[in-house]
């Protein structure tokens, strides 16, 4: 097919025509690992959110993805994806539009399916439901009380696809966690300082710092937080990281970025 002719794309007719259908079928958007803060404000700001509710949903539904995938025994890559798909969601999807354990319900089994650990949308649900009652009252995931949670879930399993841009990468800042911690060589406190640091990149799940920096900056932060918090001394692994140009050229972060975090 030839392509249009430049007088095409200025008539007032055909501009209004092509405004209307939307983009040409050959436009590609590529999903973007990362949200600037002025664009987190923008989007709760087009929602309606309140800042203090949000901060009790958003604490809730992680809480729940975290309980859950512990019961169904995912690793903690999985917890990841699934609350990152959760916090685009919710940037996206005004609060009267879904359950908010719904939401993190879809999140968790569209992260199972592309970590590898393959969950039905019965499992999580079951899972979850079992959490909340004594042993002799626990379920299976084959009993019909599922049926109708199950059909939600799947639908909105498409729409946390959607909201995250089909992006299927996922970042995993333990493992940077780990390695920040024993290239620090913290006398006498290393293994507490890599646990607590540890627990901390969890933590910081819990918030919107994973859609806006890179694994090595929370890696970095949450070791010199746990440092800190321990009192042990941070110089030497700070020579280690090294300055800002060593900084931005080897791990792609700066100073500012990990003052941020922490």
């Amino acid at each position: 097919m030839a392509p249009a002719t430049p007088s095409d794309e200025t008539d007032p007719k055909t501009a209004h025509h092509n405004h209307d259908i939307g983009p040409h079928p050959s436009f590609i958007q590529v999903a973007k690992p990362y949200i600037f803060e002025q664009r987190l404000q923008q989007c709760m700001k087009a929602t309606a959110t309140d800042e203090a509710r949000e901060d009790a949903v958003r604490l809730q539904g992680v809480l729940w993805i975290d309980a859950v995938r512990r019961a169904m025994q995912m690793p903690v890559k999985t917890f990841y994806q699934a609350v990152i798909y959760y916090h685009r969601f919710r940037l996206v999807h005004a609060e009267g539009e879904y359950v908010n354990i719904d939401a993190a319900a879809a999140a968790l089994f569209a992260a199972a399916k592309i970590e590898d650990t393959l969950k039905k949308s019965k499992d999580v649900l079951c899972a979850a439901y079992n959490l909340k009652v004594p042993l002799a009252e626990q379920l299976s995931p084959d009993d019909a009380v599922f049926e109708e949670p199950s059909r939600r879930l799947v639908g909105l399993e498409r729409l946390m696809l959607e909201a995250s841009g089909f992006d299927f990468r996922c970042r995993d800042p333990s493992r940077m966690v780990v390695k920040f911690g024993r290239m620090g060589r913290f006398p006498d406190v290393e293994h507490t300082v890599g646990k607590l640091a540890f627990q901390i990149c969890n933590d910081l799940y819990r918030t919107y710092a994973p859609l806006k920096q890179a694994s090595s900056t929370m890696a970095i932060a949450c070791i010199e937080l746990s440092a800190r918090l321990l009192q042990a001394n941070v110089d030497r692994f700070r020579d280690v990281v090294g300055d800002a140009e060593r900084m931005r050229d080897r791990w792609g972060t700066g100073r500012a970025e990990i003052m941020g975090i922490l």
